[in-house]
């Protein structure tokens, strides 16, 4: 006597599993689907550990631009002679959104201004006349009469360019349609008139 005539000889149901009911075409079925569902899921973090890569790649070759940039930087500052910024730095008034609507994105674009501000709004507060009085060379009373203010700050500026990055296929085809990318960084500082 089998478990289901011994069940329902006793009155009860028999409990039948899935593995019970299901012929062998079911589970070759199975099967290939969990392959099917394994080859997506590889292929997927296949392409995760490339970006990971990629970004690792493009972050080494910022961090050596910058601190290239930096350098060149330090020796324009310390040096004795003072070399100007061409180009000059803008004055950013405010920054306008861009299509997305959110400030602080990357679409967004500077509003260029003036000096108007420095010289309406900053420099009557801090007065000028007065200052020129009891200190006769003063960087203060120089801005009032400077064609550009901005450079009376006496800043120094650097830039580099890295060498071209090779991207991954991945990348190549799936983010940005190039074979390589160059990175470019600008540093800014005081100009120190050679002090040590």
């Amino acid at each position: 006597m089998g478990v289901d005539q011994a069940a329902a000889a006793r009155g009860e149901r028999a409990v039948v599993t899935s593995r019970q009911r299901m012929g062998p075409s079911d589970r070759r079925g199975r099967r290939g689907q969990a392959l099917l569902e394994l080859a997506i899921m590889l292929v997927a973090v296949m392409v995760i550990v490339a970006g990971l890569i990629q970004i690792g790649r493009l972050a080494l070759v910022h961090l050596d631009t910058i601190h290239e940039a930096r350098g060149l930087a330090a020796q324009y500052a310390m040096s004795e002679t003072y070399q100007s910024m061409l180009p000059s730095a803008r004055w950013i008034q405010e920054w306008d959104e861009g299509r997305d609507g959110r400030r602080y994105s990357r679409d967004d674009a500077a509003v260029i201004g003036s000096s108007h501000g420095l010289r309406h709004f900053v420099l009557p507060v801090a007065r000028p006349g007065d200052l020129r009085a009891r200190i006769p060379q003063n960087r203060i009373s120089r801005l009032q009469y400077a064609e550009q203010p901005i450079e009376e700050f006496e800043m120094v500026r650097a830039s580099t360019e890295s060498r071209p990055v090779p991207l991954l296929p991945v990348a190549r085809h799936l983010l940005y349609r190039a074979d390589t990318i160059r990175l470019e960084s600008e540093a800014v500082l005081v100009w120190t008139r050679g002090m040590e």
